[in-house]
């Protein structure tokens, strides 16, 4: 063995000229992209819809239910639009699962970086259009519509807090998305809705609560039912008890060629029904309370299937 002391400079200028190799290839996709962005609306039959519509979408809320209206009159011309141009999750139609008939890789999930720093790009330029217009709810209104999760949306808040992207970006706290205030007062509004009447059952069976999770062939679905509980559980969702005699849904499915079994419990049920209203928001809400009970068991955030006993 040598005794000559080791000098890492040259695989360290080695590393680094790599680094600026994959970060100048990603500088240059986003340049071409800047130049490329929304040049569809220039021309027919795109520029004939916003021309009609764009104006009036200024005086509505992002999100809200006239604004929805609006964007649903502009028809094949949106349609195109969302087609030619990657920075929208529309354009991600997804690999449909000829077994289970689910969608993967839909929406943001079949995005590269790329697609997403435009597609921020684009959110934070719109809110200039707006009277109303705010970064800070863009964010959280399309965390909950695209399932951006708590990581891409806390990445995207500190991206505009950091960079004065958009209106109201100085609102936009740094660090995990769950500790701003908006998103706090979105817990606290769910959290005194749970004395509710019952849940649709239809209605929450047909939220599938692993949508782009998993997107293997062999995956399928054994059994997925509204049930009552004969034995104490742990619900997959809010990590809280689940009582004998409540009613619960369970999911028996085979991923990655592992049998796997879920249980969630009635309230969760509830927040899973409602999603088809509430834009997910009561959903959020109780996997943040399966978080916070997961961090104060000492659990890991990322829970692994429980085995269960057939009912």
């Amino acid at each position: 063995m040598s005794n000559e002391k080791y000098d890492s400079t040259r695989e360290t200028e080695i590393h680094r000229e790599q680094v600026k190799e994959f970060m100048l290839a990603l500088a240059d996709d986003i340049t071409k992209r800047a130049d490329e962005h929304d040049k569809s609306k220039l021309e027919e039959p795109e520029k004939s819809v916003f021309d009609a519509v764009t104006h009036r979408l200024k005086d509505l809320k992002y999100g809200s239910i006239e604004y929805k209206e609006s964007l649903a009159e502009m028809g094949p011309g949106l349609d195109h639009h969302y087609e030619h141009n990657r920075h929208h999750p529309e354009h991600f139609k997804g690999i449909a699962n000829e077994k289970t008939g689910l969608c993967y890789r839909a929406g943001v999930r079949g995005m590269t970086l790329v697609d997403v720093i435009e597609m921020f790009c684009d959110w934070a330029a719109a809110t200039s259009r707006h009277d109303n217009g705010n970064i800070v709810s863009s964010i959280m209104a399309n965390m909950h519509r695209f399932r951006l999760g708590e990581v891409l949306s806390t990445v995207l808040m500190n991206t505009a807090r950091e960079y004065s992207m958009g209106r109201n970006s100085s609102m936009a706290r740094s660090g995990w998305i769950g500790a701003h205030p908006e998103y706090r007062n979105w817990v606290e509004e769910v959290s005194e809705k749970r004395d509710e009447p019952d849940f649709d059952e239809k209605l929450c069976l047909g939220y599938y609560p692993f949508d782009g999770d998993f997107g293997e062939v062999e995956d399928r679905v054994l059994k997925d039912r509204i049930v009552r509980v004969r034995k104490s559980r742990v619900c997959h969702m809010c990590r809280g008890p689940i009582k004998v005699g409540t009613r619960a849904r369970t999911l028996a499915a085979v991923f990655s060629g592992e049998l796997c079994n879920y249980t969630w419990c009635e309230d969760c049920c509830r927040s899973m029904a409602s999603s088809w209203n509430d834009s997910g928001r009561r959903l959020e809400y109780r996997w943040e309370l399966g978080r916070r009970r997961s961090e104060e068991v000492g659990l890991l955030a990322e829970q692994k299937p429980q085995p269960q006993e057939e009912e």
